[in-house]
């Protein structure tokens, strides 16, 4: 046996091991690279670079790429099988200053092959989507050392990180690296040619048709396939009807009064789209950050107007998830505290609603993808108490689930009997109604908690067995130094799953929201072992829709349902990373408004696109929410084909 140490880089020890049967090598990733400074990187990013060569030998002909021998995880390596002597490889001719145009084009295809069966997929993304090796061994040796070093091309940078960011669509090994900024003058790809081209899986914003006319297919879920006729302008050869043109931004009101974002793309084919964000008055310390300065959102406009509108002018519309990483980047923060979630929002929703308008698909069919879309069923507010109603109630909404009815129009009419009910129960017993609330629920004065579960039981007696009761507790809200302070009470974890399992044993209770504080994962941990079975345990300020929050609530047990707001995390292939997250852990989804909502009906259709079946909007009263319900009813009556 002969072992001999090859380069490896400046992040790898590589070994050449010579046998009588063959001839192999092993890689070993370093926690600290080998340049002058001190650099560290996580070691197991060898792990990803494992998977990625078992994943590319599923889509590429046998011998394309090195087939992994064997690994040892504990010491972070693999083995891997190495070519022989006599080959050719693209990197050794690169690197002698050469390249024969038969290898090339040999390579090419490869790529093409890896491209196409890789693009937008969702599993790869899920697979490597965390940038952390990435930021390690490229951007912070490389590009942001040169920023720091050299201020005045800071700026320029952050835009080429942004710009590479909204082209990293499919798995390719070093399409990022500093090479290739110069081998095309600083774009991963040659000037003009944005990334689009053609792939059979759909994600969010991806509609690979033109609009259906005279003669072509019409529009069914995911469109005629495109064919390889497709490839005959290159693979990066998008429609130009879909290029963004202009992103505009300004200053609207939404429900409360309060400034928020409107943003509107335009395409080059002319289409033009509107989007408007919502905004939360009950805020988990964990959201994305809603940029404003007091009250005006002054600052987030101008960041779409400018900063956002020069990093992605002729990005091609479709790519949802590339041009929502783009903006990520070049926020360069982990909370969008710069450039505003708010900002980003906007643009996210806006695009792809210009991307569906474009297409000639309903907006949900266009979001849902490869997804199974559902009509979803309401959680409808019919009480409010806390933030969302002066705090007349520690608990901050009591509502119903009209689950037992045949469609949305029976679900919506026998709900509004019931509010109708619960009104005249209210001043029947006497009690003062001190208006509607920030979602459209009475806000009665009641005594207790306790009391507006009782009132909401007698207000759906009527629809025993078809209507249910949900609560959202918020109780992050009334949570001091250790102890829920309720109705003059002071109660620990243990002491708030004792009445809510009381209440579960004497109502029609089957969904309870953040039941606890955001941050009591012991609580919820044990809350989830006694409850859980029994009932729907939804986090809301607990995961605050962010992946990292999700997953350690399913590793530790903590919840089985996530309520999902788009602005808590900024972006649409954030919010639905959380979703397929969810629905993969066997968790629920409910797909949420914001007490500070506009017209904008966009979240009928991303709950209808999410397969998720639930939808919590607010009540049935004030238009910023009707304009939802009556979305759904639309899209239940006019677009829905089961």
């Amino acid at each position: 046996m002969e072992i001999k140490e090859l380069g490896g880089g400046v992040s790898n020890r590589v070994w050449l091991v010579e046998e009588p049967a063959g001839r192999y090598v092993i890689k070993q990733s370093l926690d600290r690279l080998r340049v002058a400074e001190e650099w560290l990187a996580d070691r197991s990013r060898i792990f990803r670079e494992r998977q990625s060569l078992e994943d590319a030998a599923r889509f590429l002909p046998a011998g394309a790429v090195p087939r992994v021998l064997w690994a040892d995880d504990a010491n972070f390596r693999f083995a891997m099988s190495a070519a022989p002597p006599e080959a050719a490889t693209w990197k050794s001719q690169l690197l002698e200053g050469r390249l024969e145009p038969a290898l090339a084009a040999h390579v090419g295809v490869l790529l093409g092959l890896l491209i196409r069966h890789t693009w937008c997929d969702p599993a790869m993304e899920r697979r490597y989507g965390d940038q952390t090796a990435f930021d390690q061994l490229r951007l912070d040796p490389y590009y942001r050392t040169i920023a720091r070093r050299h201020p005045e091309v800071a700026g320029r940078v952050a835009e080429l990180l942004a710009a590479s960011a909204a082209r990293r669509v499919s798995l390719v090994h070093g399409d990022w690296s500093p090479k290739n900024f110069l081998v095309h003058g600083g774009h991963v790809f040659p000037p003009g040619l944005p990334a689009a081209g053609p792939h059979r899986r759909q994600e969010p914003g991806r509609v690979p048709h033109r609009r259906a006319g005279a003669g072509e297919g019409a529009p069914d879920g995911g469109g005629p396939d495109p064919g390889p006729d497709r490839f005959a302008g290159g693979i990066f050869a998008p429609d130009m009807s879909y290029r963004i043109e202009k992103l505009d931004a300004w200053q609207i009101l939404d429900s409360r009064g309060n400034p928020t974002v409107a943003v509107e793309c335009r395409l080059e084919g002319g289409t033009r789209a509107t989007a408007m964000v919502p905004s939360g008055a009950s805020t988990g310390r964990h959201e994305a950050v809603e940029l404003r300065d007091g009250r005006s959102v002054a600052r987030a406009v101008g960041h779409v107007n400018q900063d956002l509108h020069a990093l992605l002018a002729g990005a091609d519309a479709r790519e949802q998830a590339a041009l929502d990483r783009a903006m990520i980047a070049l926020d360069g923060t982990p909370n969008k505290s710069r450039l505003g979630a708010n900002a980003l929002l906007g643009v996210s929703m806006a695009v792809a609603r210009a991307a569906a308008t474009e297409a000639d698909v309903p907006l949900w069919q266009y979001l849902a993808g490869s997804r199974r879309p559902s009509l979803p069923v309401p959680m409808i507010n019919i009480l409010s108490g806390g933030l969302h109603a002066g705090r007349q109630l520690e608990f901050q909404d009591f509502l119903v689930i009209p689950h037992g009815y045949p469609g949305l129009d029976e679900m919506l009419e026998a709900t509004v009997a019931v509010h109708r009910r619960a009104a005249d129960l209210i001043v029947a017993a006497g009690y003062v109604l001190t208006g509607v609330a920030d979602e459209g629920g009475l806000g009665p004065r009641l005594g207790s908690n306790g009391e507006a579960v009782e009132l909401l039981a007698r207000a759906i007696e009527p629809e025993a067995g078809r209507m249910s009761i949900a609560l959202d507790v918020a109780a992050t809200h009334f949570f001091r130094d250790g102890y829920y302070e309720l109705e003059g009470r002071r109660l620990d974890a243990a002491g708030m799953r004792d009445l809510l399992a009381e209440w579960l044993d004497r109502y029609p209770l089957v969904s309870i929201e953040d039941p606890l504080a955001e941050d009591d994962w012991d609580g919820w941990r044990n809350l989830t072992a006694r409850l859980g079975s029994r009932c729907r345990l939804v986090g809301d300020d607990l995961f605050c829709t962010h992946p990292a929050r999700l997953e350690r609530g399913v590793r530790e047990g903590a919840a089985n349902s996530v309520l999902v707001k788009m602005n808590q995390i900024g972006t649409l292939t954030e919010t639905f990373q959380v979703i397929d997250g969810a629905r993969e852990a066997g968790f629920g989804a409910v797909i949420s408004a914001r007490s500070g909502e506009t017209e904008d009906a966009f979240l009928a259709d991303l709950a209808v696109a999410s397969g998720a079946g639930q939808i919590k909007i607010g009540s049935v009263t004030r238009s910023e929410r009707l304009s939802k319900y009556n979305r759904l009813l639309e899209i239940a009556g006019r677009e829905w084909t089961g």
